[in-house]
């Protein structure tokens, strides 16, 4: 059960920090669009719990932390060389990019648990809308939409290649 709360725990950051970098670029984001990606997540949590339970034993949960680092960090440099990168189609990537952590934790923790998967959904949702209100609350933000993006992406794909 603590390792469901530290999930929880995580998808609630990876959510805040996913709303103040789309924030400070000032995207318009539709509530459907939120929608969209608390369910995304919802779904996706749920088949990585369900395949972390049948391939727990099998492949290490560290395996897919590497992978997930990888990307992560492939994305980080993508993002710093083309600034329109993350505008584009912006629910599907956003998306995309916070189901890669979320996959390497339902992996990770390996044990299914239905219910996490809708607290994540429903929380990962409504962190991201803290977050864009967070980033249009605070203006300073503004001087960093160029850099933030790649600073999020690189330190989350060094901190999963390290640890």
């Amino acid at each position: 059960m603590i390792e469901g709360s530290i999930l929880l725990i995580f998808l609630a950051l990876d959510g805040v920090i996913w709303g103040l970098v789309i924030g400070t670029k000032r995207l318009y984001v539709p509530l459907y669009q939120v929608v969209l990606l608390a369910l995304g997540t919802c779904i996706m949590l749920f088949f990585s719990l369900w395949i972390g339970e049948l391939i727990g034993g099998v492949v290490p949960s560290v395996v897919f932390q590497k992978l997930a680092g990888a990307l992560l960090l492939i994305m980080s440099v993508y993002q710093l060389l083309r600034e329109e990168a993350l505008a584009k189609s912006l629910t599907f990537k956003v998306f995309i990019l916070m189901n890669i952590d979320n996959v390497g934790y339902g992996l990770a923790i390996g044990n299914f648990a239905g219910f996490l998967s809708i607290a994540g959904g429903v929380l990962v949702g409504s962190a991201f809308i803290l977050g864009l209100a967070m980033s249009y609350q605070n203006p300073k933000l503004q001087h960093y939409k160029e850099i933030l993006p790649f600073i999020v992406l690189f330190s989350l794909g060094m901190i999963k290649l390290l640890s």
